[in-house]
């Protein structure tokens, strides 16, 4: 890995970023992944024994380990060595995400944008190969996806966001939000019933129940009965 100067980041586009169980701020960035701590930013990319290639999603586990989300796989980093899985050894990645959402003591620390445990108690997760839709799988093998047949606004998702109550929110590029506690919706919110816009870039549920929507234009709160809006104008 390389220390970069404060004002020399070099990792491109910024996509996600993550806060450790250790107090280090990690960033995915479209050249691999960077963390910052005592003032110094750290860069690891391929030559560092990272896969090539962008990193859009990043889930920092409470045992210090780091899930990364690319275009090629899943990758695990952990006390300096990177676990690659995709093509063939894809499904023992998805097992290994799906005991780590399980287990309280490796479960992500904050939100993750890409993969939650669902309400059907299977790891739903946006795939990095692009498939359209939310992918499922119930630990042991892949379920058929939730896409448009199945109430979703469109299948081009952005981002998941997991519940206190285990439902789960779902962002998307061009078709707004949808709330499914089950295997279909309960709510669709997009810009022809109110939403600022089709475009979701983020989802967040906060602990005490309320639901934050990033979307082009502003920000968008959901208290459970009412929908607020933040924006420029207000």
């Amino acid at each position: 890995a390389s220390t970069d100067r404060q004002d020399d980041y070099s990792g491109g586009v910024c996509f996600d970023i993550q806060r450790g169980p250790d107090g280090g701020v990690w960033f995915g960035t479209s050249d691999g992944f960077c963390r910052y701590e005592s003032r110094s930013l750290v860069t690891y990319a391929a030559p560092d024994g990272l896969r090539p290639g962008p990193v859009k999603f990043l889930q920092a586990g409470s045992d210090g380990s780091l899930w990364l989300d690319s275009t090629n796989g899943i990758t695990r980093y952990h006390r300096g060595r990177f676990t690659d899985y995709s093509d063939d050894d894809f499904k023992t990645g998805a097992a290994a995400l799906y005991s780590a959402l399980k287990n309280p003591e490796t479960a992500p620390n904050s939100s993750p944008k890409n993969a939650v445990i669902g309400p059907d108690d299977n790891l739903w997760y946006i795939d990095p190969t692009g498939r359209p839709g939310i992918s499922r799988f119930d630990g042991m093998m892949f379920q058929p996806p939730i896409n448009n047949f199945a109430g979703l606004p469109t299948n081009a998702v952005s981002s998941l966001a997991r519940a206190p109550d285990g439902s789960v929110w779902i962002g998307t590029t061009a078709g707004g939000v949808a709330h499914f506690e089950g295997r279909t919706p309960a709510i669709t919110l997009s810009l022809t019933n109110g939403l600022l816009s089709n475009f979701v870039e983020t989802i967040y549920c906060d602990p005490h129940g309320s639901v934050w929507i990033g979307v082009d234009g502003g920000i968008v709160r959901h208290d459970g009965i009412n929908w607020t809006e933040y924006t420029s104008t207000n």
